[in-house]
């Protein structure tokens, strides 16, 4: 097909662009609505004019075409697709994780193949023995005996007269001297 017009000898390559005689690549000239003439403009190998562009999509448009149309449908992707190396580890990690998972509701992790029933069952009919250590215990003596200098201290304060109206639950605190002391001592014992 040849191209018409002043300065536009040669053969059309494809839609909007054609190769002139010096073998480069044109855009044909056209018209202006005041009726002056635009002159042919050269191009580069492989131009795409603009009205012929991709238009330009976010991955938010991508994500919502390629999401599927019935919620729920999952389609898997072709097995043909290379996969790297860190994808197909974080897969099997993703697949291992929701096995542990399966396991710890169904209960198979319980062991030696007992169910939820026969565990409680073994647990309400054996005593449930005190196993404290002894650092849960040097723990609790020092909370004891802090909170004893507190009471001592606060009494203190009220029988100096530094502290007249007492809240309900410095007095109750206060009250609970002897428990506290009587606490110190089992705890000294155990020791």
């Amino acid at each position: 097909m040849m191209a018409t017009g002043p300065g536009m000898q040669g053969l059309v390559e494809r839609e909007g662009v054609f190769r002139g005689e010096d073998g480069c690549l044109y855009i044909p000239g056209t018209r202006r609505p005041d009726g002056s003439y635009r002159k042919p403009k050269k191009v580069k190998e492989g131009y795409i004019p603009q009205d012929e562009q991709p238009v330009y999509e976010n991955k938010g448009v991508k994500w919502l075409k390629d999401k599927p149309a019935c919620p729920g449908l999952v389609i898997d992707p072709e097995p043909d697709t290379p996969v790297s190396k860190t994808t197909e580890k974080n897969r099997k990690k993703k697949e291992a994780r929701k096995k542990a998972a399966e396991k710890k509701q169904t209960g198979e992790s319980l062991g030696s193949g007992d169910t939820l029933t026969q565990m409680t069952d073994k647990l309400t009919t054996c005593s449930v023995s005190k196993d404290t250590s002894t650092v849960d215990i040097g723990k609790r003596l020092k909370n004891l005996r802090k909170r004893l200098a507190q009471i001592d201290s606060l009494k203190a304060k009220l029988d100096s007269g530094e502290l007249e109206n007492p809240d309900p639950d410095q007095i109750r605190k206060i009250e609970r001297r002897e428990e506290v002391i009587d606490e110190i001592t089992e705890l000294e014992l155990q020791l």
